[in-house]
């Protein structure tokens, strides 16, 4: 009986053992090695990379200190009035991910970054939108966020 016991307590161990590595060097570490890839490009003109993952999936700036290249994500804040901006970006591309691509690449929206925190919201133009945005960004200068025309991808 005490020998089913250690055998069992052994496995139980190894397997715990086992996951702890896993977990701890394996999964998930393409977030890392991405952020790497990022950081050793060589300086360009203006590259800009949009990240099209959960919120905050990434190391993001704590990991690149580049402040030459731009980087976006898909906002996923909630939303304190529906009416104003009815669905956040992450979910709209979890939904749509081809037209919310096609409009990302072709530039049909208007992409526009916190400089804080790098959420990524959209604003067409009309201005009960800008009063959202200037709601949803009191932080930044004069209640305005700035627009980024067209939002190239960066392809890794």
């Amino acid at each position: 009986r005490k020998v089913v016991v250690r055998v069992a307590l052994s496995v139980i161990f190894a397997v715990q053992i086992i996951a702890a590595a896993f977990f701890s060097f394996v999964h998930q570490q393409g977030a890392e090695k991405v952020m790497g890839y990022i950081r050793s490009l060589p300086p360009s003109p203006r590259p800009s990379v949009l990240f099209l993952t959960p919120c905050h999936a990434t190391p993001f700036n704590s990991f690149v200190h580049r402040p030459d290249i731009a980087m976006h994500l898909l906002d996923c804040s909630s939303r304190v009035d529906p009416q104003c901006l009815p669905a956040n970006w992450r979910d709209t591309f979890y939904t749509h991910p081809i037209e919310t691509l096609e409009h990302i690449v072709n530039g049909a929206m208007n992409m526009t970054t916190d400089a804080h925190h790098g959420a990524v919201a959209t604003c067409e133009g009309r201005s009960e939108w800008a009063e959202c945005l200037a709601g949803r960004f009191p932080h930044t200068s004069s209640g305005t966020v700035a627009a980024v025309p067209q939002l190239p991808i960066t392809h890794f």
